[in-house]
């Protein structure tokens, strides 16, 4: 929760500080997005609740936006990420995974900066509301004696705040890497669910984050540059 609040702290400083008037492109842009998928919970609501963790995994998705010219970028956000479990409670030999599916509508704002640090490398924060659904199967072994077992998927809505770095690399073309922090606003139900011998519907929640890099392009033509004053020696 502190690298969290340091992160987005960081960036609103940025955002407010005082800064030199900059191109900025205008027009819409896709982007290609895979990286690495960690602290992935599920707090369990059952008899004898708990929660259910799982290891770092494997995230891959895809952005469709557009740049209103004023450092502010709307887009739609696709993103599949996949677990492994790790720890059930106390129990041992578990297996299985967790699958989350999101769609994303971002809001996002490009940080400009001075002396030319843009040109370089340019931050920006921002958030999404969406729809995702989790596949979640897991299993503790022997499962006949009804210790553990939900194999289903539900669905609901979910948010996520994101704060990342822009590195241009070509005229259209730029390399993006950035943090998300995802969370379920209410919890996801597994019915039939089999826990400790018995079927009962198992209410969980949901939070995780990722680490992510890839390519953006931007479709239209690259915004104009400002022209340069040069300054003159004033005669004498």
């Amino acid at each position: 929760m502190k690298l969290k609040s340091v992160l987005f702290g960081a960036a609103a400083a940025l955002a407010v500080s005082p800064v030199a008037a900059q191109d900025s492109y205008k027009g819409f842009y896709g982007s290609v997005l895979a990286g690495y998928n960690f602290g992935a919970d599920e707090d369990a609501n059952y008899v004898d609740g708990g929660e259910i963790d799982f290891e770092g995994g494997t995230a891959l998705g895809a952005a469709f936006g557009y740049a209103y010219g004023n450092n502010f970028r709307t887009e739609l956000e696709l993103m599949g990420r996949e677990n492994d479990v790790d720890d059930v409670l106390t129990f041992e030999n578990e297996t299985g995974d967790s699958e989350l599916t999101t769609l994303f509508l971002n809001g996002l704002y490009d940080i400009p900066l001075t002396g030319g640090i843009s040109d370089i490398v340019r931050p920006y924060i921002g958030a999404g509301i969406g729809y995702g659904r989790i596949d979640l199967d897991v299993r503790t072994d022997p499962i006949a004696q009804g210790i553990v077992g939900i194999a289903e998927h539900d669905q609901g809505a979910m948010w996520q705040g994101i704060a990342g770095l822009t590195f241009p690399l070509a005229e259209n073309l730029a390399f993006d890497l950035s943090y998300r922090y995802i969370a379920a606003f209410n919890d996801f139900s597994y019915d039939n669910s089999q826990v400790l011998g018995a079927s009962q519907t198992v209410d969980v929640s949901y939070e995780t984050q990722t680490i992510l890099g890839g390519l953006r392009w931007n479709f239209g033509a690259p915004a104009p540059r400002a022209p340069r004053v040069q300054e003159t020696a004033a005669p004498v």
